[in-house]
């Protein structure tokens, strides 16, 4: 039995009471989670919270399709209201008025770049209602109508029929499908502008331009060529053809030469140099205008360039494998990697170095679509690098950059200092891959500090949520100090007195857990089972109780 100072030490671990305002927040959130289909038709929804981002959004829709994981990226804003009572019906009643702040409407409409539903709970009611902002084009002209006159909230409106129940679901997918087209829309005529400017800011014009090939122009006193596949240099100037995503394979730079060589020995040996440089693909070599007679530069049917009479040229070819600085960027962040580039079969490569933290790989990146079709598999592939990572804590900061990656542009800058996008992933996929294991590191390391102990690094790659529930659990019960686990079976000894059926009972014990299959008794801290006994079963030498409304304290031994 618990004594009045255990009583008095156990509630000093039990949660804090909250506000007003957050019993409402997570009363709406239990209101959402009811409301979602289970398994209708099929479809079987379910939120997944996460902490706020740099947007504020609290988490996000997983779609389950026949049991399958609908690979799509919904991410979701909820408000929760005490009741109806508390805002404005208009038109009748059909139509639910709600006062949102102008700066958070506008992150949620020109900073999210992956489809986003706001979400209206009411408590007493429990109902949910939906509004389809990133494609109403009203509210976002009174969004800029209130930037403008510089008000701080603004009206918007959820529509009654727009209700989300375990039956009637269908039209809001269908809104997320249309956001996601309005945003890649939004998003290419972005990418227009963008591309219009730096074709204005092209000193180059008269340079022919060629389907996948970007031409870059500098002067010999810059460093020498470490992106280019073939780099003719004539005079002091020096051209770069570099592959970008629109490459064809029958679209490559190709050099017919006449050379004349002498027999003396200088120019024999710059005839030795020359035959090596094409073998290897790799060198530079110095002729006289003697030994060329002219230089024919094609790109499949295209004449780049026809010399004749060609003065003193230096001729050089880069190493299969070149080093470039990677930016990748999901809208939000940008990170920068050191990398290796080179050309394979007709393939551009590219792979980070060994010592980065982030292991990348690119390859197929030459297609006349710009993306690999989906018959092709993932030509981009990322994953974490533990062997330069030697805690949880290290891992965090690329899980964070890649969990919030649902449209990741990796772009390499040129030497005029623009960015030159080599791909781009806007399904979402790489989000999707490591949001789950960002939020089991997050809840590990705040085991870590709160328990003063070291979880074994590196943990399982496969992380089912089963086992990220699992250690949610962990966490949450050191946390706040106390879980509700409803029924608890114990044994008791035959020859000790028996306890009697509706007595509380306390089970004390060390603080014991296990994760990814490692034990874990740290130290200083036990835990205390409780709950009233509901029956008592004589299994021979040993009777076993169960127990209902039980409880596991979780606290530190106090000295």
């Amino acid at each position: 039995m618990m004594t009045d100072s255990d009583v008095s030490r156990y509630k000093a671990n039990l949660p804090k009471k909250k506000s007003l305002a957050q019993s409402i927040d997570d009363d709406g959130l239990d209101v959402l989670r009811n409301a979602l289909p289970k398994n209708n038709s099929g479809i079987r929804m379910q939120f997944i919270e996460q902490g706020r981002d740099d947007y504020g959004i609290d988490g996000e829709f997983q779609v389950f399709q026949d049991g399958e994981y609908v690979n799509k990226v919904y991410k979701v804003q909820l408000k929760s209201i005490q009741s109806l009572k508390s805002v404005r019906l208009i038109s009748n009643g059909q139509r639910i008025s709600y006062r949102i702040d102008v700066r958070s409407m506008k992150q949620y409409l020109d900073g999210v770049n992956v489809p986003l539903t706001i979400i209206l709970a009411t408590v007493k009611e429990r109902e949910i209602y939906w509004c389809p902002a990133q494609t109403d084009e009203t509210m976002r002209q009174d969004l800029a109508e209130h930037l403008q006159k510089r008000q701080d909230k603004m009206t918007i409106h959820f529509d009654v029929a727009n209700e989300l129940t375990k039956d009637k679901y269908q039209n809001l997918l269908d809104y997320l499908d249309e956001a996601e087209g309005v945003l890649a829309k939004r998003r290419h005529f972005e990418d227009v502008q963008k591309l219009s400017i730096i074709e204005r800011l092209d000193e180059y014009e008269d340079v022919v331009k060629i389907p996948g090939i970007g031409i870059e122009t500098r002067t010999l006193a810059d460093s020498q060529p470490a992106n280019a596949i073939m780099t003719i240099i004539s005079g002091d100037t020096s051209i770069d053809f570099v592959p970008n995503k629109d490459y064809k394979s029958e679209n490559a730079i190709k050099a017919e030469f006449n050379f004349k060589f002498k027999s003396n020995k200088s120019d024999q040996q710059r005839s030795t140099d020359l035959q090596a440089l094409f073998i290897k693909g790799c060198g530079e070599v110095e002729l006289n205008a003697e030994n060329i007679a002219g230089i024919i530069t094609t790109s499949g049917d295209t004449t780049i360039e026809n010399m004749k009479n060609v003065g003193p040229i230096k001729i050089t070819a880069t190493p299969p494998r070149y080093p470039i600085l990677l930016i990748l960027d999901n809208g939000a962040q940008e990170l920068e990697i050191n990398a290796t580039a080179g050309v394979s079969n007709e393939k551009l490569f590219i792979e980070s170095d060994v010592h980065e933290a982030l292991k990348l790989h690119i390859e197929s990146v030459m297609r006349s679509s710009g993306m690999p079709p989906d018959s092709a598999g993932a030509p981009a592939s990322m994953s974490i690098n533990r062997d330069n990572i030697t805690s949880l804590q290290d891992e965090l900061p690329i899980l964070d950059f890649l969990q919030n990656s649902y449209c990741l542009t990796i772009a390499m800058r040129d030497k005029r200092g623009f960015k030159s996008k080599l791909y781009e992933i806007t399904d979402g996929k790489v989000a999707a891959y490591f949001s789950n294991r960002y939020k089991a590191t997050e809840m590990l390391i705040a085991i870590e500090e709160k328990l003063n102990i070291e979880i074994a690094y590196p943990i399982p790659e496969d992380l089912p949520l089963g086992v990220i529930e699992e250690v949610r659990l962990i966490q949450e019960a050191i946390t706040t100090g106390v879980m509700e686990i409803g029924e608890y079976s114990f044994l008791w000894p035959v020859s000790e007195h028996l306890p009697t059926l509706g007595q509380v009972f306390a089970v004390d014990g060390s603080l014991h857990f296990a994760i990814f299959g490692k034990e874990y008794v740290p130290e200083s801290w036990h835990t205390r089972y409780t709950g009233t006994i509901c029956q008592i079963e004589n299994q021979g030498e040993k009777y076993e109780i169960s127990a209902n409304d039980a409880k596991l304290l979780v606290g530190r031994v106090s000295r």
